[in-house]
């Protein structure tokens, strides 16, 4: 399997954890010492037991199946133990407090293959700003 493959079978294998609110198989994705750059409060979460935390909080508030596309996915690999990519994702779902989830995000993901398997090191997660009002644009597409 070439590098390319490999890491859009990761991104594949994490997107079905994340529909399956699978918190155990979304962290097999990442490395021990993952840095996640996210949307929600703390913004920055270190290594697995903080990342593993932040799904299991947002996992409580949803209730039912969620609904998650990748769409745009791109990926940069050169032969070497590091790649990255980035790609747009939908989540869709209901919280538990009867309200709804149905926003768009940019994901971008960097690599490194260790002992022979790619695993995210790094995740950084945004939305764009509108500008004249400070708030942010959950429906922003490419």
């Amino acid at each position: 399997m070439t590098d390319h493959a490999a890491i859009e079978a990761l991104e594949r294998r994490f997107v079905a954890a994340f529909c399956m609110k699978d918190v155990v198989q979304i962290m097999t994705c990442f490395a021990p010492g993952i840095v996640v750059f996210d949307l929600t409060i703390p913004r920055q979460h270190v290594g697995h037991a903080a990342y593993a935390k932040d799904w299991e909080g947002m996992f409580a508030r949803i209730d039912g199946p969620l609904d998650v596309e990748l769409a745009d996915l791109a990926i940069t690999t050169n032969g070497s133990s590091l790649a990255f990519s980035h790609s747009i994702v939908h989540v869709a779902g209901r919280r538990r407090d009867g309200g709804t989830v149905g926003h768009h995000a940019r994901v971008t993901h960097v690599y490194e293959k260790i002992d022979g398997a790619w695993v995210i090191v790094h995740e950084h997660v945004s939305v764009p700003i509108d500008m004249a009002t400070g708030k942010p644009d959950f429906q922003s597409k490419p």
